[in-house]
């Protein structure tokens, strides 16, 4: 979790999370949010939580909406990879309690 310097966005937290394939569709990434993440950003005042998904990958888009993120913004050609060159990106948020 990183939180911004500007004390106007303290409050906000840039994140990302990775889980590896031999555990994907088990709940480790859920609970990894629910049970780690979410309270830790909770505990120190993140209220405000963000992050870019590839534009293409429906499976953690609906993974992360699942989870109560929404889309906010659309980057072209934001990410790069060295298999697929360049990637749009989706932007998505949420606000925590």
């Amino acid at each position: 979790m990183q939180r911004f310097e500007s004390t106007r966005l303290s409050h906000c937290g840039e994140t990302g999370t990775w889980v590896m394939p031999s555990f994907r569709r088990q709940g480790v990434g859920k609970s990894l949010w629910k049970k780690g993440i979410f309270p830790w950003c909770r505990k120190n005042g993140f209220k405000h939580l963000g992050f870019f998904v590839m534009a293409n990958n429906k499976t953690a888009l609906c993974f992360y909406e699942n989870l109560g993120f929404h889309i906010c913004g659309y980057h072209r050609k934001l990410i790069l990879s060295n298999k697929s060159g360049y990637s749009d990106a989706l932007e998505m948020e949420l606000w925590i309690d």
